[in-house]
This record gives structure tokens, C-alpha cells and sequence, in this order.
């Protein structure tokens, strides 16, 4: 008789996120995550047809508790750049905790880049959001050719500063901070 797992989808799901972050897509194939939740390869081809699959559905869950934060500061009553730095913050400290996962999402061969898309387009928005209401706030004429360049720059400062600076977490959203003031004044 087989036996029956409690909230198998959610264990897969938590059991995924912590292999994919620590050792990254190339590292983790579904017998290693069957071996880690002690169940057979065919049930997790059960509830998943492929890694990619599960890759892009961990994810992308992993990315809506993201978004769901980021969307709580936009109801803030903080100032634009306030908010703009706060979600920045935000944004390292969820990567941060997704370890090697969050780097997955600049990798193009990882998974179908149209899968990716709508993870990035996504950020981008939230951060081109923040930036037009920060210039609109304070009354700040850029370039947008520079604009489009700073909204980039922010989301890789973040995973970049993870990767050559792990353990200075504070002097980094310091740097990322400083950017935005330098150019939005």
C-alpha cells in the first residue's frame, strides 16, 4: 500500500526551493528531490512532468510572495523615494533568501525565456512604476534612454552585490541607495 504524504505539494514545493537555491538549476534533477522528500521518482513525475516544470513553478510561486510585499509598500503612505528605496531593500533580501535562485533569473538557458518574462516584466514594471512617481514627486527631468539603464542597473546591482559581497549586506543597499540618489536629484 503506498503511503500517503500530508501536503506532498506543498513539501514538494519547499524541498525544491531550498535544492534550486542552494545548488542551482544544473545541480538539481528530480531523483535528488525525491531522495530528499523520501518518495519515489515516478510520484514526483506525478505531480510534475519535467525539473523545468517544477523549476518554473517554484519559481514563480517563490516570485508572487515577492511581488505581494512589493505591492504593500506601493500602499504605503511613504514618500516616492522612500518607497523606491524600501522595495529595493525588498528585493535584495528576497533574493538574498532564495540564495542561488534568484541569480536563476538572468541565466537564459535555464528555462523557456518566455517563462522568465513574466517574472522580469513584472519587476521591471514595480521599479519603472516607483521611478515615474518619484519624478513625478520631486519634479525630476532624466533622460529616459538613462532612465531605462538605471531601472536595469537596480534589479542587477542586486543580485551582482549578492554574488561579490555577500556578507556586507548593509554597505550594499547603501551603494544601491547612493545610485539613486546620485541620479534622481
Amino acid at each position: 500500500m503506498p503511503k500517503i504524504i500530508d501536503n506532498l505539494h506543498e513539501k514538494i514545493f519547499e524541498c525544491s526551493l531550498k535544492l534550486f537555491g542552494e545548488y542551482g538549476y544544473n545541480e538539481v534533477n528530480m531523483k535528488r528531490i525525491a531522495k530528499e522528500l523520501d518518495i519515489a521518482v515516478g510520484t514526483l513525475y506525478n505531480y510534475y512532468p519535467n525539473k523545468q516544470d517544477l523549476f518554473f513553478t517554484v519559481l514563480k510561486k517563490s516570485w508572487q510572495q515577492t511581488f505581494f510585499k512589493l505591492d504593500k509598500v506601493k500602499e504605503t503612505n511613504y514618500s516616492s523615494r522612500k518607497k523606491l528605496k524600501y522595495s529595493i531593500k525588498i528585493l535584495y533580501d528576497e533574493i538574498e533568501n532564495r540564495k542561488g535562485l534568484g541569480k536563476e533569473l538572468t541565466k537564459a538557458n535555464v528555462i523557456k525565456k518566455e517563462s522568465l518574462d513574466g517574472i522580469k516584466d513584472r519587476l521591471d514594471g514595480i521599479i519603472r512604476n516607483l521611478v515615474e512617481e518619484l519624478k513625478k514627486e520631486e519634479k525630476i527631468d532624466i533622460d529616459k534612454e538613462i532612465e531605462e539603464r538605471l531601472i536595469r542597473v537596480f534589479f542587477l546591482s542586486v543580485i551582482d552585490m549578492l554574488d561579490k559581497y555577500a556578507k556586507e549586506k548593509e554597505n550594499n543597499i547603501k551603494f544601491i541607495n547612493y545610485i539613486i540618489d546620485c541620479n534622481f536629484k
